[in-house]
């Protein structure tokens, strides 16, 4: 199998971003309370409630690709969006599979009315300059949630200063 057709089955049922060749992935807290989940290149910061913002890194700066939003959540049959996931703990593991080694995050948050979201992000040393991010949802409470969609990855591309917006 060829390298792009593992990353093409890898990328099923996941959203990955990718930016520049890159080296070990790391995990830091920053004193505002951003989860940030981190190589050379790619940075992936998520706040308090688990919403995310994606960051290109470079050897002298870092440049905010996307805002903070809900880059991952579900909408009930009523059509209200649950994307507001208080963060109650975040799990760092050193992984080795078909894949090659790397390192995984997964960070658990609850939605009022006991939804839970557990986000994973997955840094490859062998696919250096992506993040792959699978989100699950569990029922916490004993009120059926009926749903009517899963949204996985829906950041979306600031502008450059003084351009049209890309999408």
């Amino acid at each position: 199998m060829t390298n792009r057709r593992t990353v093409l089955g890898l990328l099923g049922g996941t959203a990955a971003y990718g930016v520049l060749p890159i080296h070990r992935g790391h995990a830091a807290s920053a004193p505002d309370g951003i989860t940030v989940i981190s190589d050379q290149a790619i940075e992936i910061q998520f706040d308090s409630r688990l919403q995310s913002r994606i960051v290109a890194r470079f050897a002298n700066r870092s440049d905010p690709l996307t805002a903070f939003g809900p880059s991952e959540f579900v909408t009930t049959d009523a059509g209200h969006a649950i994307d507001d996931f208080a963060s109650r703990a975040h799990r760092v593991e050193t992984i080795a599979d078909i894949h090659g080694r790397g390192i995984r995050h997964t960070l658990v948050g609850a939605a009022d009315g006991g939804l839970e979201k557990s986000v994973e992000v997955t840094l490859y040393e062998r696919y250096s300059g992506f993040a792959f991010i699978s989100a699950s949802y569990r029922n916490g409470s004993d009120a059926a949630i009926s749903l009517s969609r899963w949204v996985n990855g829906a950041h979306r591309l600031m502008p450059l200063a003084g351009e049209p917006a890309f999408w």
